[in-house]
């Protein structure tokens, strides 16, 4: 499903799409830049694997798409208006992805982003037995690009 945009163009921006919840999963079409940052000295002190479905997040490496180009610094720094895409989004989709000091330099694209709604009872740690009263979680996926 691709989620209908209230301007006539149909394209979303990243400070427009931040505060979405769909109730169901769905792709919108976003002109954005697109970056990424190993950060180095990060360490998990445990990870849960994800349920089928979820998109990937490596410890030590961070995906966005932002409004405007973004260079992290130090490496693991949020933008102000972002959202966290799956780790190799980057690779997988910018322009000309390219690397300088483990910095991808953000790359402009209009992209399709996947928002799917899952439930944070399907990554909690529960003992056996009890009910889980999680709400739900959003999470955001390239699943391609558009034409410009």
């Amino acid at each position: 499903m691709t989620a209908e945009h209230p301007t006539a163009s149909g394209i979303w921006t990243v400070a427009q799409l931040v505060n979405e919840r769909p109730s169901t999963t769905t792709d919108y079409v976003v002109d954005g830049w697109l970056e990424a940052a190993f950060q180095p000295g990060v360490h998990c002190a445990y990870s849960v694997p994800l349920p089928s479905g979820w998109p990937r997040q490596d410890c030590g490496r961070a995906e966005w798409l932002t409004d405007a180009p973004f260079r992290p610094s130090p490496p693991f720094a949020e933008p102000d208006v972002g959202i966290q895409v799956q780790s190799g989004a980057y690779d997988a989709f910018a322009p000309d992805p390219t690397w300088v000091d483990q910095l991808g330099e953000p790359r402009a694209g209009r992209y399709v982003v996947r928002a799917a709604v899952h439930s944070s009872c399907e990554i909690g740690l529960r003992s056996p037995g009890t009910t889980c009263l999680g709400g739900p979680v959003w999470t955001w996926e390239i699943v391609g690009t558009a034409p410009r």
